[in-house]
């Protein structure tokens, strides 16, 4: 809407479920991932802690856990490289 480069970082959707223009995503490329657009895996609205894969006896965000620092900086160096900031 404002038409400004946004740093997305996020591992519980996948890639193709968020906008793409203008989008610089951080998104882990292991582990448990994009569980929120997988219609097999109930969502429950009402836990604000809801992780899938806590649910399913796993590592709780490990979708979050497995974006590393380096991996945002790159995203914001890209961001910057590309729109002049």
């Amino acid at each position: 809407a404002l038409n400004k480069p946004t740093i997305m970082i996020s591992g519980f959707s996948p890639k193709w479920y968020e906008f793409q223009q203008g989008n610089y995503r951080v998104y882990p490329d292991h582990g448990c991932r994009g569980c929120f657009s997988d219609p097999t895996i109930p969502f429950d609205r009402g836990d604000w802690n809801w992780c899938a894969n806590a649910k399913r006896g796993g590592t709780p965000f490990e979708c979050a856990q497995n974006i590393s620092v380096r991996m945002v900086i790159k995203a914001i160096e890209k961001l910057r490289i590309e729109n002049n900031v």
